[in-house]
């Protein structure tokens, strides 16, 4: 099985809302530093290292999500 990944078009956005309760244009990933630090290395040098998360931001919902009698709850 062969999976390509691409960016979605504009004609994916219906597709996307009904595969996740919350539409696909309100989601922000943002990234924001866990830790950094430096790695030695055997030749004297040494490698930066910053472990990141990343974190979710929701820019606006639909009231839908708030109501537990909605199926999208």
């Amino acid at each position: 099985m062969t999976i390509t990944l691409r960016l979605a078009l504009p004609q994916d956005i219906a597709v996307l809302e009904r595969l996740i309760p919350i539409s696909a244009c309100t989601l922000q990933a943002a990234y924001h530093v866990i830790e950094r630090y430096e790695l030695p290395l055997p030749n004297g040098l040494a490698l930066p290292v910053v472990r990141m998360a990343k974190r979710l931001n929701v820019t606006s919902m639909p009231n839908s999500l708030f109501n537990p009698d909605s199926p999208t709850y």
